[in-house]
């Protein structure tokens, strides 16, 4: 009985609040002002507008999702790429791969006007500028007898190092190297030279590429213990990065593939996305695929995967610079 009661007057206040609430709003609803008050600054002194609120639960509740689909909105809904030129980073993109042909007038009206001369200078430059831009890879997709052509341009004047790198394994090492990972939203992964399993998990530079900079592990235990002797240390098979002039924003760009900072080896990734930019900033990229983009995406959309290994052998049957 008393929990009964306690209940009625429980209900009863709740009652009376809500008939006063009513009460409240409906008088300054049914109260419409005529046209002479509506003009009078007292009627917009007395009377009290009641807005829904405008911060940030009215600007999530009115139609945030669908400007986040339309790509409209803050910067805050749409992402840390939101701000993203496309269209200017493949302009610098163009700028950079002109640099071959801009080296190579130069070079040869530098020839033609000025007598050979043997010096040091020269010869680096005569070596940089004599590096081809073009290279190709000829791959041949298990079940398929004729081989798919792709041709690849290289940065070699803005990229001499990396670009050397690259030509000096697709004349010797890249040859019988298969694909080893497919990521259905970013591209290929080749180069695989060191392990028979062709997993992937190492990759060895050429010996070209090394230069005078390169970085070993143990060189400092090395030198302590063999002080008196002249020995001559291996490396390590990596190469430092260079400047990351290049980035993801075409489809077919071509990069290396690297386990960390200056790590860079024999494998390479060939993206299949229009915009990669999570690639930026981690991969040096040094080339695009000129010619063979069809063929390339036939091979992700075609070939199933196992947690990105490929079912099939896609090998590259030959290679070389053109």
């Amino acid at each position: 009985a008393k929990f009964k009661t306690k209940t009625m007057n429980t209900v009863r206040t709740i009652q009376t609040v809500l008939r006063h609430y009513h009460q409240r709003h409906s008088k300054a609803i049914l109260n419409i002002p005529s046209a002479s008050s509506l003009a009078s600054s007292s009627f917009i002194t007395k009377t009290q507008c009641r807005h829904m609120g405008t911060g940030t639960r009215g600007a999530r509740g009115h139609g945030w999702l669908r400007k986040y689909r339309a790509g409209l909105g803050g910067r805050h809904l749409q992402g840390r790429y939101h701000m993203r030129d496309i269209t200017k980073l493949s302009a610098i993109n163009d700028q950079m791969f002109a640099l071959n042909n801009r080296n190579r007038d130069s070079t040869q009206s530098l020839s033609s006007s000025s007598s050979t001369t043997t010096t040091s200078s020269s010869s680096k430059s005569s070596s940089t500028s004599s590096l081809p831009s073009l290279a190709f890879l000829d791959l041949a997709v298990e079940g398929h007898t004729n081989t798919q052509r792709i041709t690849i341009e290289l940065a070699s004047t803005a990229l001499p190092q990396t670009c050397q790198n690259f030509i000096h394994l697709c004349n010797s090492d890249y040859k019988g190297t298969k694909l080893f990972r497919i990521e259905k939203r970013v591209g290929l992964c080749f180069g695989d030279t060191t392990t028979g399993k062709n997993n992937g998990t190492d990759g060895r530079c050429h010996d070209a590429a090394v230069g005078e900079n390169h970085h070993h592990d143990n060189d400092d235990a090395d030198i302590k213990d063999n002080k008196n002797t002249s020995t001559t240390i291996a490396h390590t098979g990596f190469f430092a990065h260079e400047p990351l002039v290049l980035s993801h924003s075409q489809k077919g760009m071509v990069s290396m593939l690297s386990s960390g900072l200056d790590k860079n080896d024999s494998r390479f990734l060939i993206t299949t996305e229009e915009d990669s930019p999570q690639l930026d900033g981690k991969y040096v990229a040094f080339g695009r695929v000129q010619d063979g983009m069809k063929e390339l995406e036939d091979i992700v959309a075609g070939i199933f995967t196992k947690r990105g290994i490929p079912t099939m052998d896609v090998t590259i049957q030959n290679c070389g610079v053109l």
